[in-house]
């Protein structure tokens, strides 16, 4: 069955955020072979966006990760968050968990959803692809990302960058499937050695080669999150963003300057960044601006 929703209307609490780093997780865990389908499953992952095509690909083995993802979400009561319809990856990671007994639930720009076909699970319908990016981070615990094209990519690039400004610190995983992803791990690389990037930051995406490892991963960092290995994010408790690093194996946090100019849109409070502000964000900000909380 399916119902569409609005933001104001999703009544189901927010995803509580985490802030790590998944290689240092991974480079220090005691057991290196956690299995998804094990006791502990996804540990503090109660939630999980997944970005991936609107195409089926190539391969038929696409499809079958994707659908085999999904299964495993429903199995160990992990929410799908996606980008609403049916077709493609999209489709089939939805399509599965849903019917494995998941929940699912979609954001879709309205201007999209005539085109979506069958929605499915819930749907949250919103103005614009921003808001729908917000919402999906809002909602979700850790993003994985399944092979796709041009708005795949863009959403996994959004998605590290927010990372990198530590607007969250979120695990961000790829599915590197047929070595789909590895010209962008070159790339990532490249930008480290031509000084573009820095070392920290081109740990942020986390690529596994195959579905079961993929899951592994997850559960590993899922359940370093719940034996509190992760510390909460300043930014997630407070409404604040703030600078900070990892020093050490198990993570000590170092704060550093506040940002100073906040503005809250439905109900969600971030940093009003220049040309990244909305219209929505500029027409509020003059009464929306909470000086209070920096």
């Amino acid at each position: 069955m399916q119902s569409t929703l609005t933001p104001e209307s999703l009544t189901e609490s927010v995803a509580n955020p985490t802030v790590g780093a998944a290689a240092a997780v991974l480079a220090t865990s005691s057991d290196a072979t956690v299995s998804a389908t094990g006791a502990k499953g996804f540990g503090a992952i109660k939630s999980l966006c997944v970005f991936c095509g609107s195409s089926p690909g190539d391969r038929p083995e696409y499809i079958a990760a994707a659908e085999e993802i999904g299964r495993t979400l429903a199995q160990h009561n992990v929410r799908l968050v996606y980008g609403g319809g049916n077709g493609g990856l999209m489709g089939a990671v939805a399509r599965s968990c849903h019917a494995a007994g998941g929940k699912v639930l979609g954001i879709i720009p309205t201007a999209l959803a005539a085109f979506a076909g069958e929605l499915i699970g819930e749907t949250i319908m919103v103005e614009d692809m921003h808001v729908r990016k917000q919402l999906m981070n809002q909602y979700s615990d850790a993003f994985l990302t399944l092979p796709g094209g041009i708005g795949t990519v863009e959403e996994l690039m959004e998605t590290a960058t927010w990372a990198q400004l530590h607007i969250h610190s979120k695990p961000v995983i790829v599915l590197n499937q047929f070595e789909f992803y590895t010209p962008l791990r070159t790339w990532i690389e490249n930008a480290v050695n031509s000084k573009f990037l820095s070392e920290q930051n081109s740990t942020i995406v986390t690529f596994c080669p195959s579905v079961a490892e993929t899951l592994s991963t997850l559960a590993q960092i899922g359940q370093a999150m719940d034996r509190g290995e992760f510390l909460k994010s300043e930014w997630e408790k407070n409404g604040r963003p703030f600078v900070f690093k990892w020093d050490g194996p198990a993570g000590m946090l170092q704060r550093g300057d506040d940002l100073k100019h906040l503005v809250e849109i439905d109900g969600i409070v971030r940093p009003a960044l220049g040309s990244e502000t909305t219209n929505a964000a500029k027409k509020q900000q003059d009464s929306a601006l909470n000086l209070s909380k920096v």
